[in-house]
């Protein structure tokens, strides 16, 4: 195995491993998904939100095996656009929230610094979370480009042609 190999299985491993611990979390959480996937598809949420995590899951597993990496790919990056948007969208939320909250009386209780800070928590967690996914754009744009490499099981070389343990090459 050459280091280009490795490089690109070790790539292969940590996006798939990312995106199917996101997967897995949003199935335990499908309501709060579904609600967040709200925050860009107004209408068919449910379906926007079980596309989403298809796509996720799918494509993740795809790249981790070796499976047509370079469609499982385009599928993340597919999702990561939307994804980000989301993000960007309940950074906002967080911070009228904590605005909402204080306005309404909180601001002068014992619980004012505790407020703020979740406020804060709630921005920047989703804030880093859209940077995260904008970033995660780059690693699965080189998959898409650079295909998978070996080991995979099957896929398309760049010339097109079959390759991979399955076909023998």
């Amino acid at each position: 195995m050459t280091l280009e190999e490795l490089g690109s299985l070790l790539i292969r491993i940590s996006v798939a491993w990312l995106f199917l611990t996101g997967f897995w979390f949003d199935v335990r959480a499908f309501k709060s998904t579904e609600k967040e996937t709200g925050l860009v598809f107004k209408w068919h949420r449910n379906f926007f939100a079980t596309a989403g995590m298809v796509m996720m899951g799918v494509g993740a597993v795809s790249i981790l095996f070796g499976i047509f990496p370079r469609l499982g790919a385009l599928a993340l990056v597919i999702f990561l656009i939307p994804a980000s948007v989301i993000h960007f969208r309940s950074r906002d939320a967080a911070t009228e929230l904590k605005q909402k909250i204080l306005d309404g009386g909180a601001g002068d209780g014992p619980l004012k610094d505790d407020i703020d800070a979740l406020g804060t928590l709630g921005f920047v967690g989703h804030f880093s979370s859209g940077l995260k996914n904008l970033a995660l754009i780059g690693p699965t744009l080189y998959l898409v480009l650079a295909g998978g490499q070996f080991p995979m099981l099957i896929g398309l070389s760049a010339d097109g042609t079959l390759r991979g343990l399955l076909v023998g090459n």
